[in-house]
């Protein structure tokens, strides 16, 4: 297989346009966790980049619990990125966590590829 490129996912989850202001300041939260770990520059123009061309397409989709020490899952999707989250693993104890970008900078699928080469202990 190759892993060059991220593939994009089905759309799933509530469209970020339709979210309420305080909800949309809470995405670019998680975003900027993310985008926050490349070099300052960059970061600033990925996030300028994000706000201006990526909000009105993009989506956030959770699954599972809204307590501590349960599973649960997100991802958040626009036309360049996606984000994925997951903390099903021992008692929700054991976090994955991805940034794909469609272009191809980052594009192997490093989740996948986990557990497809680790043991994991559900």
């Amino acid at each position: 297989m190759d892993y060059s490129v991220a593939e994009k996912l089905p759309s799933e989850g509530i469209l970020v346009s339709d979210l309420n202001a305080n909800q949309k300041k809470q995405v670019m939260r998680i975003i900027h966790e993310y985008v926050s770990t490349i070099p300052t520059d960059q970061a600033k123009e990925k996030m300028d980049a994000i706000r201006n061309e990526e909000l009105d397409d993009m989506r956030f989709a959770w699954a599972g619990a809204t307590v501590l020490g349960k599973a649960h899952y997100y991802r958040i999707q626009a036309k360049s990125f996606m984000i994925e989250f997951d903390n099903s693993q021992d008692y929700a104890n054991h976090i994955h966590s991805v940034w794909r970008d469609f272009d191809g900078d980052f594009g192997r699928d490093l989740l996948k590829e986990h557990y497809k080469n680790s043991t994991h202990h559900h």
